[in-house]
This record gives structure tokens, C-alpha cells and sequence, in this order.
């Protein structure tokens, strides 16, 4: 469930289809400070899934990250990842080495364009913070 907050009847749907892709990216960006939180997220960042087929989607990832997105030529990135893992247990080699042999090409790279204000971001976590609607 979700929240669509401040609209009006003057909002284009652009706009509307900006703040979906905004709350999805905003909530991935939630889940990527949680883990930085124990784990280094400063190498190349990948992005997977339905999401990663849209510029819209890789663009608004880069523009509040101020990182370039890659997008790699990998169908089935999960089943890969599981692969990686089996192959470097049954094998007993460091999965980094294993990552780097079956490295994918890049298909895509997206750079950031545009800083967003730190107001957006804020503006999600504030809202993020209302329960009385999941009731």
C-alpha cells in the first residue's frame, strides 16, 4: 500500500507516473542505507528486474544517487546469482573469482543528470512514517 500525497487536480499524469517511480526508487534507496549500514554499497551499482527495462526508472535511481546505473545483458539475473553461489560451493572456488569470470556485458549505462533536492527524499520518509492507513 501506499501514499499519494499533495496531489491536485493539476497534476499531469507525468507527474503522477514520476511520483510512483519516485516511491519505489525511494523505498529501494531505504533498503540500500540499511544495508550500508554493515556492508559496502560503494561498487558499480545493478540494476535487475521489471524496473531496470525503463529509463524512467534507471534515471530517477541515478538522479537521487548521483551514481551511474548499469544494466547488464543477464535474463534471469536471480537464477544466475543462485548458479554463482552453487557453482562456487560445489567447485570450493571464492565466489568473487567465479562473479568475475561470468561477468555479463554491460547493456546499459545510465548517468545522473539532475540533483534532486534532499527535500524529496525527506518528504518520502516523513510519509513512510504514517501507519494509520495500513489498518
Amino acid at each position: 500500500m501506499g501514499i499519494l500525497a499533495g496531489l491536485t487536480t493539476d497534476a499531469t499524469v507525468a507527474q503522477v507516473a514520476q511520483a510512483t517511480i519516485n516511491g519505489v526508487v525511494l523505498g529501494l534507496l531505504e533498503g540500500l542505507d540499511a544495508i550500508s549500514k554493515s556492508a559496502s554499497t560503494d561498487g558499480h551499482l545493478i540494476a535487475a528486474g521489471g524496473g531496470a527495462k525503463t529509463v524512467a526508472y534507471r534515471q530517477t535511481l541515478a538522479d537521487f544517487l548521483q551514481r551511474e546505473v548499469l544494466v547488464l545483458e543477464a535474463p534471469g539475473a536471480t537464477a544466475r546469482g543462485a548458479a554463482l553461489q552453487a557453482a562456487s560451493v560445489l567447485s570450493q572456488r571464492p565466489i568473487s573469482q567465479l562473479r568475475d569470470a561470468w561477468r555479463p556485458a554491460v547493456a546499459a549505462v545510465t548517468e545522473p543528470k539532475t540533483v534532486l533536492p534532499p527535500s524529496i527524499r525527506q518528504g518520502y520518509r516523513e510519509l513512510a512514517q504514517h501507519r494509520r492507513m495500513d489498518r
